[in-house]
């Protein structure tokens, strides 16, 4: 289920119009796939929600809820998940909105409040921070109900000096005073718009701001931009009316540059800041002197943070959308939201029938969706699928009318067959828990059930990993296909809860919908073909009745059942991730990696492919006494089902070469022709040939893709 999201802007202070223009800007990067986007405006008079599509300053408000942050439309309540604040100045930027989100245990974007109520009161944030090192102005603060005198100020800070409010913005009330008696008259502006004054010393130099954002992956130091001014300074005209010259990366000393990535990363810490902050400084005589703590920066297109987000290679609604999750990883769970997770899975659950239309016409108007279809459907046109996908109501017709043929089209070109075998195993009981080992990101499920329909049996739902939903259009049409998630990329807090309701799922689905499942022995495929079911995968199963793990299982019904395709079409890019992990540990896959894996597996030819069940483990399973410790029952459940797959494989020709070429014998020479050991030799040249990576380790990436077509056969000489 998508997060409502609610972007706070306004305020009570002059800077409502530079906080609107970051709402706006904040919108227009937020995922609006992933997330329900509104715009609450806040100020003294009432707190209104714009639900308007697209969002604007004159489309439909309501008034917003304040007890519980909610609203109600055509009478549905809707409560918010997360604010991203961008309120500029009080009450977003002091503290104040934040102990309001604190209380009602709602997570927002920015600092808390004892960060934000520090960095919003300048003067007090310069002595603090000065007290760990950090080099700052000379500067002096001035109360309202206090009287001051020019001559001693003058004297102290000499001229020229900053006068500006020492709480709120940086953006009004601000003078850069250079003759005594300007003085005056600048500290009364800057005391319009706040309580208190700060006067700074003026320091010429280089002025420069960097931008710093955490989230649970590392704590990001962003490029630094250099900011020139057109005016005396950088005022209001120069932020928002484009009078400033801004260089990112700036023109600077390596060396000072690492100081001030440095000195941001560690003024991050020594506050407590959370989400996105920018720190101002000026270099003087080489030294960065701090200027300005800022915990709500400008988010407009052309603010300094998306400038600096896109100079270090980022996308900023990534960027965003994973300040989102970080932060609403960290809040408690409250059980009435707990209640709320083990009741309804919408947010992992496959389609239902009357969401199949709607669905399919997001998926027919999505211009992503169809260039990715088009390279498929092939003889059939774009026109003639749509006129398919739109004749089909359910989820079963989109399966056989739509899927299959394609499924079949697909088959043909790239199998030299497909068989399946025990069908009696999943014809004795109402619906099972299908385990199988894992070849193939996409087309392992899909076969199965292109098997299934062939069979008339019905299809299984399928589990499929988040990391593999690169977009938007392919979550829709895995669920509509019958997947349901699998959440990978959560915190550790999150991880048992996630698991439970996942378990929780798999049992209903089965037990109470009586709807088979597949679901892969463990997460990701075996790069090297060693299958062997993941305890992982048997605990969050067994979670549903976590007391008696042994009672859980098998009221799953599990059905081992083992996939052998003769050739494996992603061979070379399993091992060329392997040279990449194995020279530098740190190496992970992209999305894109993801999306050519998909493909070349999709597309690549497989030669034959064989599905074969085994019985239900069940029987096996009463074997293992009552009083069997729970990770013993979980270790000797893994073994059972790794036992059945490995029996039950197919071999061909490259597997028995495969095996002979690992241990340095003969033990299968009758069960391949010299013909085939030469076929072998120049198929491995042939995949080798299209690894391109730095120190290309060729005796390296040989051994291992024979690993690949061995290992299944070396497994099954162990089975019993």
């Amino acid at each position: 289920m998508k997060k409502n999201i609610a972007i706070v802007w306004g305020g009570y202070s002059s800077e409502k119009e530079v906080s609107e223009k970051s709402a706006a800007g904040i919108y227009s990067f937020i995922d609006k796939d992933k997330y329900n986007v509104f715009k609450v405006k806040i100020d003294r008079a009432a707190w209104l929600v714009d639900t308007s599509t697209p969002l604007s300053n004159h489309g439909t408000v309501i008034l917003v809820d304040k007890n519980d942050f909610s609203f109600i439309s055509d009478g549905k309540k809707t409560k918010f998940d997360f604010a991203y604040n961008t309120i500029h100045g009080t009450p977003g930027e002091d503290g104040t909105l934040q102990g309001y989100f604190d209380m009602l245990n709602i997570p927002y974007s920015n600092c808390g409040v004892l960060a934000s109520a520090l960095t919003f009161n300048k003067f007090t944030c310069n002595y603090f921070l000065s007290n760990f090192g950090i080099d700052v102005a000379n500067s002096i603060v001035l109360r309202r109900s206090h009287s001051f005198n020019t001559e001693k100020i003058t004297s102290l800070l000499g001229l020229p000096v900053f006068v500006k409010p020492n709480v709120g913005g940086s953006s009004f009330g601000i003078t850069k005073v250079k003759e005594k008696s300007q003085l005056e008259a600048a500290i009364n502006k800057a005391f319009e718009e706040a309580p208190e004054v700060i006067i700074e010393q003026f320091i010429g130099g280089t002025e420069v701001t960097c931008g710093c954002f955490e989230t649970e992956k590392e704590l990001t130091i962003l490029p630094i931009t250099e900011v020139v001014s057109k005016n005396e300074f950088f005022d209001y005209d120069a932020k928002y009316n484009g009078e400033v010259e801004e260089i990112t990366p700036a023109r600077i000393a390596e060396n000072i540059a690492k100081i001030i990535s440095k000195k941001t990363k560690e003024i991050y810490r020594l506050i407590g800041a959370k989400g996105i902050i920018r720190i101002d400084y000026i270099i003087s005589n080489g030294t960065p002197i701090l200027l300005e703590v800022n915990t709500t920066p400008g988010m407009t297109t052309t603010s300094f943070i998306p400038q600096q987000v896109a100079a270090a290679g980022l996308n900023m609604t990534q960027v965003l959308t994973d300040i989102i999750e970080t932060e609403y990883n960290k809040m408690p769970v409250s059980e009435s939201t707990e209640a709320e997770i083990k009741n309804n899975f919408d947010d992992i659950r496959s389609l239902n029938d009357d969401e199949v239309e709607s669905t399919i016409h997001e998926l027919l108007h999505d211009n992503h969706f169809k260039a990715a279809a088009e390279q498929f459907i092939a003889p059939m046109t774009w026109g003639q699928l749509t006129m398919t996908l739109k004749s089909c109501k359910t989820v079963s017709e989109f399966q056989r009318f739509a899927i299959y043929p394609l499924m079949m089209h697909l088959i043909k070109k790239t199998t030299a067959e497909i068989k399946g075998f025990g069908w009696e195993n999943v014809q004795k009981n109402d619906a099972h828990v299908i385990t199988s080992n894992h070849r193939d990101i996409v087309l392992d499920a899909a076969f199965l059930n292109i098997l299934s329909i062939s069979e008339k049996l019905n299809t299984t739902e399928i589990a499929v990993g988040d990391n593999l939903l690169a977009f938007p259009w392919i979550e829709k049409l895995m669920r509509l296909n019958k997947s349901f998630i699998v959440k990978r990329g959560v915190s550790v807090r999150q991880m048992l809860e996630v698991s439970k309701h996942l378990s929780d799922y798999i049992y209903d689905t089965v037990q109470n919908r009586k709807q088979s499942i597949w679901i892969a022995q463990r997460e990701g495929r075996a790069k090297d073909s060693n299958d062997k079911t993941q305890i992982a995968l048997l605990k969050m199963l067994a979670l549903h009745s976590n007391a008696n793990p042994l009672k859980a299982l098998k009221e799953l019904q599990i059905v081992p059942l083992a996939i052998s395709y003769e050739f494996d079409p992603t061979d070379f890019l399993k091992a060329k991730e392997m040279q990449l992990k194995r020279d530098n540990p740190e190496h992970k896959k992209s999305k894109s990696d993801d999306v050519e894996n998909m493909m070349t597996g999709i597309m690549g030819f497989k030669g034959r492919v064989h599905f074969r069940f085994a019985d239900c483990i069940n029987p096996i399973l009463d074997t293992i006494p009552a009083d069997t410790p729970k990770s013993e029952v979980l270790e000797k459940a893994a073994q059972i089902i790794d036992n059945e797959i490995y029996k039950n494989y197919s071999f061909f020709p490259f597997n028995y070469v495969a095996y002979d070429l690992m241990s340095a014998t003969n033990k299968f020479s009758s069960k391949y022709a010299n013909d085939d050991c030469v076929k072998f030799d120049a198929y491995l040249q042939k995949q080798i040939e299209k690894i391109d990576i730095p120190n290309k380790d060729i005796d390296f990436l040989r051994k291992k893709i024979i690993e690949m077509y061995g290992n299944t056969l070396k497994n099954h000489l162990t089975a019993h």
